[in-house]
Order: structure tokens, then C-alpha cells, then sequence
């Protein structure tokens, strides 16, 4: 495994095994795309992988009793990823004590949440296929054009770029809809004077980027101006603010004033941002709750927006890496509003 050091460091002493069973975390310690399904079985004996822990149940865990030495007394399983169910079954068939640690969540994302090189550079590559993708898409996109269309446009395009799949499944909305936060197609075709909001990423070897941009069919009215500038300067408020060391709280603030000062305070429901990589717990989210201080070697989207139900939302998002003196931007696309 590739970072097989980084995963023994996870157990706290001989007696204890762990076994991790979450897709995310089985990637990272692998350094590839894990078997969907598979477990790690580490211990002071070593690293097993599992193909797939449901076999494992069915076979009332046969292999796992094989591979846990007797001097093995505790396990410790993921709480996000086993059931309470599995963690009784696992214990009555390895006859050991089973603990679903919440420790042991946070040992790996303290781990997870500063990015490897590699994985910078996977994470750079899916985002340049994001803007790529999106440059093409926009040659296509047209008054009409229903929402599913749009969805499905941007999806071929970023395949064409080269993603191996979608990051995740997109939020693209046109018109009213962009008034929901998670929009969804709903089969709205996207009229003249309607804004398009389109939140993508591509994905390279399980690394996935994170975008969104805003397209006005259309010169957009007053409104839509004002709030598009509003939100572009809360934004590079933000994208200022990221820096290692600060509170994410406080990053949140920086954008979050820009907003509450102009009146629309209570049009941003959201935090600012989120850890971006593989998928699962990577690190602390910017938001008001958040006291803790952001780390560096973290890449981390900024996406402040504002939503008026009734009639749009807007919402401008790139992801950054943070270094320990310095930040870089991932995100090459333009933050000007795109005028089809």
C-alpha cells in the first residue's frame, strides 16, 4: 500500500487492531481506487485487504479470525461506515472487544485532510478538465435548452475532457429553480433573462474538483447585476481571508459580512466552504461554527451565494489549496458572469 506507514501510525498500541471499510479511506491508504466494498484489516501484525467486507459477514467473518493474532484484545471500526449491527456481529464471531471509535475517524482525518503532492496534482488535473469542460459546454448552451439538457451537456463534456467520472452529481438549475441552494433538474427549460447556475468537477483517479459558475441568457437585469457583484465581492473576500493558521470561522466572517453588510444576510444559508479530495471527512468546513484553525496542505472550496426565492440564486465557488505561506487558486475559470 502506498501509504501503509501513514496507516499503521493510526493504531494506538499491540493489543489493537482496526478495520477500515469506508471507500474514501480504503483509496488513500491504498494510493489507488479501492474495491468498492473491500475492508483494511492493521495491526501491529500488519495490513490485510479484504476484497469485500459483505463476503466477510456472510462467511461470518472466517477470514478476519484468521487474521488477528491472539494477542489482538481490541478492534476499532469506522462509526460512519459499519453499522451497530456489524460491530455486534464482528464481535461475537472474533470474540473480542469491537469499539465504533470516533477517535479513530478523527486520527484518519487528521491524516486525510493534508493532501499528499499526488494528490494535489490529481486534484489540479480535475480541475483543469472542469474548466476545459466548462469553456466547451458554453458554445452550446441556448435559450430553450431544458435543465436535464444542460445537466447532460456538461457531463459529456466533461467526460470529452478526460474526467473518469463525475465528481458528483451536479447541481445545475436555470431560472426560479437557482433559488434552492441544491438545485436539481426538474425539466425547466431555460428562458431568455434566466440565470443558469451550474455547480461541476471532473475526477481523476478518485479525486474530485469542485466549480460553480453563473451564465445569464441574456443581458441580466438590475437586480441580477447587483447581486452577482455582491456576491463576486464576498467572494474575493473570502478567497483573501484562506489562509493557514486562521480560524475557518473567521474566513467565513470575511465573506459573510460583505453579504450582511448590503442587506442579505439572511439570503446566505450556507457555510463558505468545504475540504475537497476523495470524497468522505477531509478536514474542517468553513463556516460560523468552525473554530478550528485552518490547516495547511488543505484544499478547500470558497462559495458564497446569495438566494432569492421566487425568483434566483447565484452562487460563485472555487476550490483553493493552502499552503503554509501562500494559497494557490485551482480554479482558472473567469469570475465575470457568463452572458449567452
Amino acid at each position: 500500500m502506498k501509504r501503509e506507514n501513514l496507516l499503521l501510525s493510526l493504531i494506538p498500541d499491540r493489543d489493537t487492531a482496526i478495520l477500515l471499510t469506508s471507500f474514501p479511506v480504503l483509496s488513500y491508504y491504498a494510493g489507488y481506487p479501492a474495491p468498492e466494498g473491500g475492508a483494511i484489516l492493521a495491526g501491529s501484525f500488519g495490513v490485510v485487504l479484504y476484497p469485500s467486507f459483505s463476503a466477510e459477514r456472510k462467511a461470518g467473518f472466517r477470514s478476519l479470525r484468521r487474521g488477528l493474532p491472539p494477542e489482538i484484545k481490541r478492534l476499532e471500526i469506522e462509526t460512519s461506515s459499519v453499522s451497530a449491527m456489524d460491530a455486534v456481529l464482528l464481535k461475537q464471531s472474533l470474540s473480542i472487544d469491537v469499539v465504533l471509535s470516533g477517535e479513530l475517524e478523527q486520527r484518519i482525518a487528521s491524516q486525510r485532510q493534508r493532501k499528499q503532492p499526488d494528490e494535489i496534482e490529481k486534484l489540479r488535473r480535475a480541475q483543469q478538465i472542469t474548466d476545459r469542460a466548462f469553456a466547451n459546454a458554453l458554445n452550446f448552451i441556448h435559450p430553450g435548452m431544458t435543465d436535464w439538457e444542460l445537466q447532460k451537456l456538461i457531463a459529456d463534456k466533461l467526460w470529452e475532457e478526460g474526467s473518469q467520472m463525475t465528481s458528483f452529481n451536479h447541481v445545475v438549475g436555470c431560472g426560479a429553480d437557482t433559488a434552492d441552494p441544491h438545485v436539481r433538474p426538474t425539466g425547466r427549460a431555460a428562458q431568455r433573462g434566466d440565470l443558469i447556475m451550474m455547480d461541476i468537477g471532473a475526477s481523476v483517479e478518485g479525486y474530485g474538483s469542485d466549480m460553480t459558475r453563473m451564465i445569464s441568457l441574456g443581458p441580466p437585469n438590475n437586480e441580477q447585476r447587483e447581486i452577482y457583484e455582491l456576491v463576486k465581492a464576498a467572494q474575493a473576500a473570502g478567497l483573501a481571508a484562506v489562509k493557514a493558521g486562521v480560524k475557518c470561522s473567521e474566513i467565513d466572517r470575511a465573506a459573510r459580512q460583505v453579504i450582511e453588510q448590503a442587506g442579505y444576510g439572511d439570503a446566505f444559508p450556507h457555510g463558505l466552504g468545504h475540504p475537497v479530495g476523495a470524497g468522505g471527512q477531509e478536514g474542517p468546513r468553513l463556516c460560523r461554527e468552525e473554530t478550528q484553525a485552518l490547516p495547511a496542505d488543505i484544499v478547500v472550496t470558497v462559495e458564497p451565494g446569495i438566494y432569492l426565492p421566487g425568483k434566483f440564486g447565484i452562487r460563485i465557488e472555487d476550490m483553493v489549496f493552502v499552503c503554509q505561506d501562500k494559497t494557490e487558486n485551482l480554479t482558472q475559470t473567469s469570475h465575470e458572469l457568463f452572458i449567452i
